[in-house]
């Protein structure tokens, strides 16, 4: 698992603020040195948030609000937070999207982008994983109807 309060103590030169920010802001930085976090984020919306703005950086985004650079930040952002053993893992036995994203301890959000820019083979990995949760489904479905004789 990543863990990016980690990788910001690794990085001494990088200052955290916390902040009130606009609603629709979760952090900000100058792309070199300053992050600055609102002060009402949950833990895992905090985890996320660094784990981005950290993306910013290492991607040499300085600042603005451009959409490709914001996407290119939330992609790196969610393959450091999400690997594709552990989304396997999940996708075994919950195909909830808020299920799983608690249990990869990330927002929603994350999740969605991380599954919106699989790789193929990381696709056909989560794939079989989804049939062989059906196929044990069904399998639990059949022990419980014809042996249990519970319906």
């Amino acid at each position: 698992m990543h863990h990016p309060w980690g990788d910001l103590r690794r990085r001494p030169h990088i200052i955290l603020t916390w902040t009130p920010l606009p609603e629709q802001l979760a952090a900000v930085t100058d792309g070199r040195e300053q992050i600055w976090m609102d002060t009402t984020l949950s833990q895992v919306e905090r985890r996320c948030a660094i784990c981005h703005e950290l993306a910013h950086i290492d991607l040499g985004h300085e600042c603005g609000d451009d959409p490709m650079l914001e996407l290119a930040a939330a992609k790196l952002a969610s393959r450091r937070l999400i690997r594709i053993t552990d989304l396997e893992s999940v996708f075994r036995w919950s195909q909830q999207p808020a299920e799983q994203a608690d249990i990869l301890w990330v927002t929603e959000p994350v999740l969605q982008v991380r599954l919106e820019h699989l790789h193929p083979a990381e696709r056909g990995l989560l794939r079989r994983a989804v049939e062989r949760h059906r196929e044990s489904e069904q399998q639990w479905d059949r022990y419980f109807n014809d042996e249990m004789g519970i319906a």
